[in-house]
């Protein structure tokens, strides 16, 4: 029925609306009615008035347009949404494609510079393996030259002497070794049971020897050679009175190898050869390692060896050697020091006879030695001492002093 009245209302008002005298009063609040006055015709001079209730098309018209206001809002929200998100996104995708873009040519540079460094780094690696191989056989060879000095400081500090006699008078031939088999003294004769059965010295070090031989004969033209591996190397010769006793002496220095052999021969005539102890000799060390300053006298107290030492006391008590018996001498210093520019002076009597100097590195020792051969006379005085600098001597076998009268 509200159909039906709602499609008469539309015409009515339609018609209404083409002759122009549609009036209508406006609706308060939600409840909406109006009196529409519609004359029909003048002349019938009698107005049709009808009242209607519209509020239920008004809600239904709220509603569809509430309805499609929200269906065209949730669609203009859905496709701006849908537009801010495919914005947003084609953004989001853009950055990421820079970012990716970024981040695959930052990481392609940082491999290239890992690819650099690498290429440093074996490049080092094979400068330092180089250098490692240098420094390698710089070892060895300075360890070459260690052992080199090694075995030349050790065989300058194996000390090497001996001092022998006839055992008794003997009767000798032309060509017969002479064998001084009763050792006195020895120090670092490596085969000292051979030497004392033959006679003959066999070289256990290398370098230079001090040889001195004193043979007593009572034949005229008496004759002795010194000969170093089966040749002459020096003689000696004395003519005398037959039937008296005289003493013919030698000393050389000569340089010795490993194996080397040094022995003594008669030559020239058969003779006899006196045993007794005729000669005066001592062979000293210094007892400990001392400082020394400039003029002090050096002690050689510790005596490993002494014949006919009239005042022996007092030689170790001052260092000073008196004369007892006058005659030609030998007289061997050696002084080990540890000081550059190190010097020793042999003195005759208070005055200076000979002077023995070595230049060295500071703190190096190094052995420095003087031989000489002098007339003393009875109560002649012989010591050494120290000058140019205050230095430490090495003591035990490295410093040394022997006098051997030979004449």
């Amino acid at each position: 029925m509200a159909f039906m009245v709602f499609h008469g209302c539309a015409i009515v008002l339609f018609i209404i609306s083409l002759n122009g005298k549609v009036l209508a009063n406006s609706c308060e609040n939600d409840n909406c009615k109006a009196a529409i006055d519609i004359p029909l015709i003048t002349k019938l001079n009698a107005p049709l008035k009808a009242e209607l209730d519209i509020s239920g098309l008004t809600t239904q018209l709220k509603e569809l347009i509430g309805n499609e206001v929200k269906k065209a809002v949730s669609v203009a929200m859905k496709d701006l949404a849908e537009n801010i998100v495919d914005k947003r996104t084609q953004s989001a995708l853009e950055n990421l494609q820079t970012y990716n873009n970024l981040t695959i040519s930052t990481f392609l540079q940082e491999m290239e510079d890992v690819t650099a460094r690498k290429k440093d780094v074996s490049t080092m690696k094979e400068k330092f393996e180089g250098e490692i191989e240098q420094m390698k056989e710089q070892h060895k060879l300075t360890e070459l030259k260690l052992s080199g000095v090694e075995s030349e400081v050790n065989r300058s500090t194996e000390r090497v002497a001996m001092t022998a006699f006839l055992p008794s008078q003997v009767q000798l031939n032309v060509g017969d070794v002479v064998k001084f088999s009763d050792v006195k003294f020895s120090e670092g004769i490596a085969d000292l049971s051979t030497f004392k059965r033959i006679g003959k010295f066999k070289c256990g070090n290398s370098g230079l020897y001090i040889v001195s031989v004193t043979i007593e004969f009572n034949i005229n033209n008496s004759e002795f050679h010194i000969y170093v591996n089966g040749k002459v190397f020096t003689k000696n010769y004395k003519h005398q009175q037959i039937g008296w006793w005289h003493s013919s002496s030698a000393v050389i220095a000569i340089e010795l190898n490993t194996n080397d052999a040094v022995w003594v021969q008669i030559g020239s005539a058969r003779t006899s050869v006196r045993a007794d102890l005729h000669s005066l000799a001592m062979t000293t060390f210094l007892p400990s390692q001392v400082q020394l300053n400039v003029g002090d006298v050096v002690k050689f107290s510790d005596v490993k060896f002494s014949e006919k030492i009239a005042d022996l006391s007092t030689f170790k008590s001052t260092g000073k050697f008196k004369c007892g018996n006058s005659g030609l001498y030998i007289v061997s210093v050696t002084i080990e020091f540890n000081i550059n520019n190190s010097e020793f002076h042999i003195y005759v009597n208070g005055k200076v006879f000979t002077k023995n100097y070595k230049h060295q590195q500071i703190g190096w020792w190094r052995s420095s030695s003087a031989v000489i051969a002098i007339e003393l006379n009875t109560n002649d005085a012989v010591w050494v001492q120290i000058r140019s600098a205050r230095t430490s001597v090495r003591a035990k076998l490295q410093s040394r002093f022997t006098i051997i009268k030979i004449h």
